[in-house]
This record gives structure tokens, sequence and C-alpha cells, in this order.
């Protein structure tokens, strides 16, 4: 199946991001540039990420996802090395009706994390049909290439 590329304003929506690693430090540092409010839920943090919590940019809850805790996001991101965490959130936002996205699994994505290129006013977003990570990273990164941009920090 293939997926409509729709372009949305995350202004003031709730993102909750479950997990604290690298997954987690990269789409989190691509989020901060659209106006969400972020939310990060995990006991640990990579030192990036903790930055963002100290900075303000972020607010970090120090524990494990629990069963409800889905109920106040808009969207959610599953990103733990834990599958059953990872499914268990996806579950959670099922049976509230939340838009999720789990990383590692893309049967279980109400739609893919793009690879992102951001300049001046312009936002592109590159996906393969969440399939192929590293066909999408290397097409995102021709698009930097060819418009001379290059990867922003975060980005």
């Amino acid at each position: 199946m293939n997926y409509f590329p729709m372009f949305v304003s995350l202004e003031g929506k709730r993102v909750l991001a479950v997990g604290g690693g690298r997954i987690a430090e990269r789409r989190v540092s691509v989020l901060l540039h659209f106006g969400c409010e972020l939310t990060v839920l995990s006991p640990e943090l990579t030192p990036a990420l903790a930055r963002f919590a100290e900075e303000g940019r972020l607010c970090w809850i120090d524990r494990r996802y629990r069963t409800g805790d889905c109920k106040t996001a808009d969207i959610v991101l599953a990103m733990t090395m834990d599958e059953a965490v990872n499914r268990s959130v996806w579950e959670d936002c099922k049976r509230e009706g939340v838009t999720v996205n789990v990383a590692d699994r893309k049967e279980l994505c109400d739609f893919y994390f793009p690879g992102i290129v951001i300049a001046d006013e312009a936002v592109i977003g590159v996906i393969a049909n969440g399939g192929n990570h590293r066909l999408a990273s290397e097409l995102t990164q021709k698009v930097r290439e060819e418009y001379g941009m290059k990867k922003e920090k975060g980005v």
C-alpha cells in the first residue's frame, strides 16, 4: 500500500515520544522545528535529549510507559528497544484513537516518519513506504546535496 504524503501543522499538538535512545533523539530533534508540545517518556535519555529537557524544549517523564499514558496525546511515537513495550503502546493508542507510529514495525504505523530536509521556507519529506529506511535516507541526502543544503543539527 502506498501512503499519501500529507503535510500537517503540528503547532500546539501534543506529541508523546516513548523511548529515549538514538531513534528518539533523531525524531525529536526534527519535531522541535514544528511547534509541537513534546513529551519524552523514558527512564533514560541520550545526552542531546537530556539537554533539550534542561533547556525546556521538551518535557521528560523519567519512567517506563504505562497503560493510559497516550490518552492526552495527539500523536505517539513508540521507539523503545523493547518490542513488547512498543506493541503495548500501539494497542493502547488503537484503543484510545490516538495516531501512532512504531519505529521498527511498519504494519503498526498510522503514518511513516519521513526523512526531512528543511531549508528556508521549504520542507521536503522522503519515505520509501516504510520498508526501506536506507533508501529513504539516501534519497534525503541526495535532495540535500542537489539543493546545496547541509544537514541541520538535529535534522
